[in-house]
């Protein structure tokens, strides 16, 4: 940043370096929905969506022995994975156009 004759700093760039480019209005660019008034992201529609979802299914799998039979690690990861699986697929299926 330089200064000009009047004191106040220059946001051009120094002799020899490139133009940097001004920030890009994102606004413009993700997907919002209106929700009274707020706009909220789409895909924070997505990840709320999918862990709605995948609490009834691990409600469903928890006393199967299908469940039980899975090392600790697997069942660590399995939750999260499936609540990720679904917010990407509920985002591609609902707002992806």
């Amino acid at each position: 940043m330089s200064i000009s004759n009047f004191g106040t700093p220059s946001l051009a760039p120094p002799p020899g370096h490139p133009p940097v480019l001004g920030p890009v209005p994102l606004g413009l660019i993700v997907p919002s929905i209106n929700v009274l008034g707020a706009y909220f992201p789409d895909w924070l529609f997505c990840i709320v969506g999918a862990l709605l979802l995948t609490i009834p299914i691990r409600l469903v799998l928890a006393p199967t022995s299908w469940h039980r039979n899975l090392e600790r690690p697997i069942r660590l990861a399995l939750y999260p994975s499936l609540s990720l699986l679904m917010a990407l697929l509920g985002w591609v299926i609902f707002f992806k156009s």
